[in-house]
């Protein structure tokens, strides 16, 4: 599930195939681009969802807009401009100029009523953004050329899955991760303070990775995917309990039929809420013979399955939130 609009006319997203000479790939096309973003060849077969790391860091900076300076250290430097002509549907084209302190742009036009002037960093100025690793990956024949291509692919990161007729199963966050230094990047940070948070980017062959695991099994759902990492992803994982009813699902069953995947896709059985009847039942009080009283008793006793006929989960999510 790679979260992709499906309401819009027409959406994100719309599946293809392509076949050419030693090329044959199905799946979903992001429009406009020119390669399967997640999908399947005759070899192999890979999906993605957003692994949530943080690529983007604000600073504020010291701007001087009469000398048309910045201040690093003690320093004052020249700003950088670049002049850009933005079309416009129905109106004439825009012309804008951008202005720099030394790779980061100032975000200028973009908050017009801040009273700081604010840059922004963020991996795609590294210069290294290009959809060759996508092109390559969609003609990967094994998990070697699954991982070259891989390497290849920089963007915001993501989970992706693999799979292939050898029977091997993977996992990799591809995409571009940072070199983040002490701090989150959760707030603009004072150039006197810290003038840059990164180290530069990491290189591909450090990104989290397993291959034909134990388990005999991957599961991802926007989760945290490993426990300790040398650099501060800052990332905003979901919670680990749509995970965690995956990881169930997979261990108790086959798991590898279309049958066991529907039950996947439309299963309504919530790890979160069973993991609250417990506290439900020890800290709230009800009167005795209460409407409270059949609510809380059908909710102790519930198995959690958030059916749309029953009553429970909206108690439930009603005391939950």
């Amino acid at each position: 599930d790679p979260h992709m609009e499906a309401t819009k006319i027409p959406g994100d997203f719309y599946l293809v195939r392509a076949k050419a000479k030693d090329l044959d790939v199905a799946g979903g096309q992001v429009a406009g681009v020119p390669f399967i973003a997640t999908g399947y060849n005759r070899h192999t077969a890979w999906g993605v969802t957003n692994q949530g790391a943080d690529v983007v860091d604000i600073f504020i900076e010291n701007v001087d807009w009469q000398k048309m300076t910045y201040r690093r250290g003690e320093k004052d430097l020249p700003l950088t401009t670049r002049k850009v002509t933005i079309a416009v549907k129905g109106q004439p084209a825009q012309q804008k100029t951008l202005y720099y302190a030394g790779r980061r742009p100032l975000l200028k036009d973009g908050f017009p009523d801040l009273k700081k002037d604010v840059s922004i960093d963020w991996t795609g100025f590294y210069g290294k953004g290009h959809f060759a690793g996508f092109l390559a990956l969609n003609r990967a024949k094994s998990h070697a050329e699954f991982t070259a291509a891989t390497d290849r692919i920089y963007m915001s990161p993501q989970n992706m899955v693999y799979a292939d007729v050898d029977g091997n199963i993977a996992y990799r966050t591809t995409g571009t991760l940072v070199k983040r230094m002490a701090g989150s990047g959760n707030y603009p940070q004072p150039v006197q303070v810290r003038a840059t948070n990164w180290e530069g980017l990491i290189e591909p062959d450090m990104n989290p990775a397993a291959l034909n695991p134990s388990a005999g099994f991957l599961a991802s759902a926007n989760n945290r995917v490993v426990r300790n990492f040398p650099y501060e992803m800052n990332a905003t994982f979901a919670p680990r309990f749509r995970y965690e009813r995956i990881a169930q699902m997979l261990r108790n069953g086959d798991g590898s039929d279309i049958k066991s995947s529907m039950q996947m896709q439309s299963d309504t059985r919530s790890v979160l809420a069973l993991g609250m009847i417990p506290i439900i039942k020890r800290l709230v009080q009800v009167p005795a013979d209460s409407l409270a009283e059949k609510a809380f008793n059908r909710v102790i006793n519930w198995d959690g399955d958030i059916r749309p006929e029953l009553p429970e989960p909206s108690i439930y999510n009603t005391w939950l939130m």
